[in-house]
């Protein structure tokens, strides 16, 4: 008599989304760790080469700037008060670097080999003429011919704003 052997149950193939075996999981999780390390060092460059809320500042301060140069007949404020003559075209009076020593000033200053000149006599293209940079002076209204430049950001960085009113951070030193 011929009895059929016993034969154990195949494991079938489930179908699905979810179908992978520890060997696929492993792989997927170990290109993602691979992608996250590469991606990693773009995005904290990204959000701390210049902190957004002081490179926001910058360009809210230059584009006050040039509001008020176009009313004032194509003139650059006073570098002796242009912090005070600007406010009324951004009226926040907490534009501060976040960096700077606590409780201490703005951090920002004027060049103020600019003071009250007519755009049409600032000398190099206007493009690459800086106008506002962060600096050590800590005063409301400070100024100086750009000795006092200060990168308090991350690998000592810091933004430079130009006489046309655009600004780019990660500057190191003087251009």
């Amino acid at each position: 008599m011929n009895t059929p052997r016993y034969q154990p149950p195949q494991p079938q193939r489930r179908t699905g989304l979810f179908t992978f075996n520890l060997k696929e999981l492993l792989v997927v999780l170990g290109i993602l760790g691979v992608l996250t390390a590469f991606l990693k060092p773009i995005f904290d460059q990204a959000s701390s080469a210049s902190r957004p809320g002081c490179l926001s500042y910058g360009k809210q301060l230059s584009l006050a700037a040039m509001m008020y140069t176009q009313d004032y007949d194509e003139h650059l404020p006073l570098a002796s008060n242009w912090y005070d003559a600007t406010y009324p075209y951004y009226k926040n009076k907490a534009l501060v670097c976040p960096e700077r020593p606590s409780g201490h000033g703005v951090g920002y200053a004027m060049d103020d080999r600019l003071s009250g000149r007519s755009l049409d006599n600032v000398g190099a293209p206007h493009a690459t003429r800086p106008l506002l940079y962060e600096s050590s002076n800590l005063k409301p209204n400070a100024h100086d011919a750009m000795s006092s430049f200060a990168g308090r950001h991350k690998n000592k960085t810091g933004w430079i704003g130009f006489v046309d009113g655009h600004v780019k951070g990660g500057f190191t030193k003087l251009p």
